[in-house]
C-alpha cells in the first residue's frame, strides 16, 4: 500500500498550470494500479484545503466519497476500534467538516 500525501489532489484538482502538474496527472493516472491509501487526516486537510474553491455539495462528497473520486483507499484510524470509538470519530469528522465549509 502506497499513501499519498494532500498535495497530489490539490495540485490534480487545483493547479493545472503548476509547472509539476504533468508529472503529477500522470501519477494520479496510476493510482488504481498501485493500491494507493489516504489516511483520513489527510483526507481532512485536503478538504480544508479545498473548502475555499468547492461548494459545500461537492466539498462533502470530497469528505463522505473521496474514493469514488480518487481510486484510493480512505484509511481510518479507528478501523479496529470498537462500536462506540467509531461513534465518536464520526462524530468527530461531521464537526470537522463543519468547520471547513465555514
Amino acid at each position: 500500500m502506497v499513501f499519498v500525501d494532500s498535495n497530489v489532489f490539490i495540485v490534480d484538482r487545483f493547479y493545472p498550470r503548476d509547472a509539476l502538474y504533468p508529472q503529477n496527472r500522470s501519477f494520479v493516472e496510476q493510482l488504481s494500479t498501485i493500491d494507493a491509501a489516504v489516511s483520513i487526516l489527510t483526507l481532512l486537510e485536503v478538504c480544508g484545503a479545498a473548502s475555499h474553491r468547492l461548494f459545500s455539495g461537492e466539498l462533502d462528497n470530497w469528505l463522505s466519497r473521496f474514493d469514488t473520486i480518487y481510486p484510493v483507499n480512505v484509511v481510518n484510524v479507528h478501523g479496529i476500534g470498537g462500536q462506540e470509538s467509531e461513534a465518536w470519530w464520526h462524530s468527530f469528522v461531521k464537526e470537522v467538516a463543519a468547520n471547513i465549509a465555514k
